[in-house]
């Protein structure tokens, strides 16, 4: 067999011993591993995988369905790195080298600390060994499980939902959900998907909660995390978690650094925090190293008035944070043509917001001083159809209120300190514009969540055109800096975009965006050249956590983690140390 051929026997046996991976359990304490065995002449001889933690290994799997002397000369194909100690099984390293088997090839290696090793100890008793291969497509299999070995704690995703006027609840406590059937679904897949469900022991005694994963008919799903317990008090009696298919967990609180080695001793490698509805999602970004978070944004208020039916039926849109790659593209398309929309409310003061999806491009038509405002009027057939007095339009970003309109053009008054954060300071009469007008309940949201705030401006520092797509570097201001990160978002003269690079140099700080023709086309953005201001609003997320960080400097105890009754109940940010890469056992102990 040449190279080549036993290259391409070996790369498909992989995707063969990756799909027998699959078939084991998603969750507990061992890693889902797929092998199969191939002849001297890369044929198919023998396959298996693992089961769960005290069943047979995917080698000794693989080896069982085959007679004495068969595998002797042939070569193993795993997906993970045959494990080198004694658990409950023996060791896979050993069990190849016995079966005669000449040639192992891996993708990933075991990071654990005591199962590791299989590798060495295949080459020192002569068997060929190559690892690396679809290391990638492994990676995400076991990226659970492959984070909790080698950072000896789960990986952490912490969700809570906000409305657009940052509150978690309304303030009567009326509001059971504030968010709408979309994302609690989504939720409860996620709780699906965990090994465990945490929440602080404040919740428990406040809302006693279930933790348990259902489908949208209320009933239980098959797979159901184990619900984790914060605090220093015991469950009450009738507690609901009492009732729980998996036996709760409860540990003290007071180091989160100790308690989450604990949770993965025990076999616990993905975890799933469910802020309350009192809590501020601050605490465990900080204190753990917060893997995701998800957070659902209903697109409304929470605000004075409990929501009416029809929008508590109305789709909420839902947005993942993760620390591993995305396959988010380099940047947003922003324009689109709606068509006609119903009409809308009556305008609610502060409760506008927008998605950064420019809906035409106007042009300003009258520029008219008055006193201490300014009045524009512009040019927009789209976006008046269906405008009244109040409504709301973002003019290249900046959120205008209409004082009058007529079938082709709106007016908008622009007040002093508009005027001084922003690019209309320089407004003109036919200075093109970018227009959206303010987005209903229900709509959906194809760029992110725009306020029509102004941040400040930033100035065109390169334009570097391509075949199609162009890239733009724009200047940031220092205080706007922190709340601008790589594939994060931002609004440019109320454009949607993805951040496809930051950095500084000795004038400050910079970012760039890559443009698509049809941004090009559709906004204001296709005529920038160097030298020219533009409006810039950061991420609204980015800003609550910024302001929730200040208000965190004394590191007081989240609510969602803490128990009525004083401090020292719970566990405290501050207190919390990093989990140690020292830790005497491991997450793969069975491997």
């Amino acid at each position: 067999m040449t190279t080549a051929t036993r290259t391409t026997a070996e790369a498909d046996a992989m995707r063969r011993a990756l799909e027998l991976a699959e078939r084991g359990p998603a969750t507990g304490v061992n890693p889902r591993v797929g092998c199969v065995i191939l002849s001297p002449d890369g044929e198919v001889i023998a396959d298996g995988w693992h089961r769960g933690a005290g069943t047979a290994h995917a080698e000794v799997d693989a080896l069982d369905a085959l007679d004495p002397g068969a595998a002797r000369g042939a070569t193993a194909i795993v997906t993970l790195e045959p494990c080198n100690h004694v658990g409950r099984t023996g060791p896979c390293a050993r069990a190849l080298v016995d079966a005669g088997i000449a040639r192992v090839v891996y993708a990933v290696a075991d990071p654990g600390p005591h199962s590791a090793g299989g590798a060495q100890t295949l080459r020192d008793a002569g068997v060929d060994v190559e690892s690396g291969v679809l290391a990638d497509e492994v990676e995400a299999l076991l990226e659970d499980w492959l984070f909790a070995a080698r950072e000896r704690r789960p990986r952490i995703t912490v969700k809570w939902a906000s409305s657009l006027d940052g509150r978690v609840a309304a303030a009567d406590g009326t509001s059971r959900w504030i968010t709408g059937d979309h994302a609690r679904a989504d939720v409860h897949r996620r709780r699906a998907a965990a090994d465990a469900i945490a929440v602080g022991a404040g919740t428990v005694l406040a809302d006693d909660p279930a933790l348990t994963a259902r489908d949208d008919h209320g009933a239980l799903l098959e797979d159901q995390p184990v619900p984790v317990v914060f605090g220093r008090r015991p469950l009450p009696e009738g507690a609901a978690l009492r009732s729980h298919p998996r036996e709760p967990i409860l540990l003290a609180g007071g180091d989160l650094g100790a308690d989450l080695e604990e949770l993965q001793r025990r076999g616990i490698r993905s975890l799933f925090v469910e802020e309350a509805r009192r809590s501020r999602p601050r605490s465990w970004p900080r204190a753990s190293s917060t893997n995701c978070s998800s957070t659902s944004l209903p697109p409304s208020s929470a605000g004075l008035e409990p929501r009416s039916a029809t929008s508590a039926s109305r789709p909420s849109p839902t947005r993942h944070d993760c620390a591993s790659p995305t396959s988010c593209a380099s940047a947003t398309t922003c324009s689109s043509s709606p068509g006609r929309r119903t009409p809308r409310p009556p305008p609610q003061e502060g409760r506008d917001m927008f998605t950064g999806i420019i809906e035409e491009l106007g042009r300003v038509t009258r520029v008219e001083p008055r006193a201490d405002v300014v009045r524009v009027t512009v040019h927009g057939p789209k976006v008046v159809d269906g405008v009244r007095h109040g409504d709301s339009i973002a003019v290249s970003g900046v959120c205008l209120t209409v004082v009058d309109s007529d079938a082709e053009s709106f007016s908008a008054d622009v007040m002093a300190q508009t005027l001084a954060m922003s690019t209309l300071d320089t407004v003109a009469i036919d200075r093109a514009v970018n227009l959206e007008r303010a987005a209903l309940v229900g709509d959906r949201l194809g760029g992110h969540i725009v306020q029509g705030h102004i941040d400040g401006t930033g100035e065109v520092l390169q334009v570097t055109p391509g075949e199609a797509w162009s890239v733009v570097r724009f200047s940031l201001p220092a205080p706007l800096a922190p709340l601008v990160v790589d594939k994060g978002s931002i609004a440019v003269d109320g454009v949607s975009l993805t951040v496809s690079a930051i950095g500084d140099d000795p004038d400050g700080s910079w970012f760039e965006v890559s443009l698509i023709p049809e941004t090009l086309a559709a906004t204001t953005l296709g005529t920038l050249e160097a030298g020219d201001r533009v409006n810039l609003e950061t991420d609204v997320l980015a800003r609550h956590v910024q302001r929730m960080l200040r208000l965190d400097t004394h590191r007081a105890l989240p609510s969602s983690l803490a128990e009525p009754g004083g401090p020292g109940s719970g566990f405290s940010a501050g207190d919390a140390a990093p989990a140690s890469d020292s830790a005497s056992t491991t997450i793969g102990g069975d491997r």
